[in-house]
């Protein structure tokens, strides 16, 4: 019973990702940097404040993983610098890294 479910359930997510991909390709440049780049690194900086607001309430910190933190930088990091080696310091090699920039912020 669960099979059918599974494959329909398979199916939309195909269907929904082959549909966002042709809406991409009839977009312009700019609206694919605003959609696929920007407003993603926007959300994920917003989803974050909630947690904030919830140290500065309880005025601590616990629960929060220093390990967890630790290699989302570091990783971030990483990738910011590859990028900035691999196709030097323009503006697409920087707005490709925001989101990474985002998470070490």
């Amino acid at each position: 019973p669960m099979l059918p479910v599974a494959l329909l359930i398979f199916s939309i997510s195909l269907l929904g990702v082959w549909g966002i991909h042709a809406a991409f390709a009839l977009v312009g440049e700019w609206t694919q940097l605003v959609v696929g780049d920007l407003l993603p690194t926007l959300l994920f900086a917003i989803g974050f404040i909630p947690q904030f607001h919830v140290f500065c309430i309880t005025r601590s910190i616990e629960g929060y993983s220093f390990g967890v933190t630790a290699f989302d930088v570091l990783g971030s990091a990483g990738n910011t610098g590859a990028l900035l080696l691999s196709r030097g310091s323009s503006l697409d090699v920087w707005i490709s890294a925001l989101p990474f920039l985002v998470i070490i912020a």
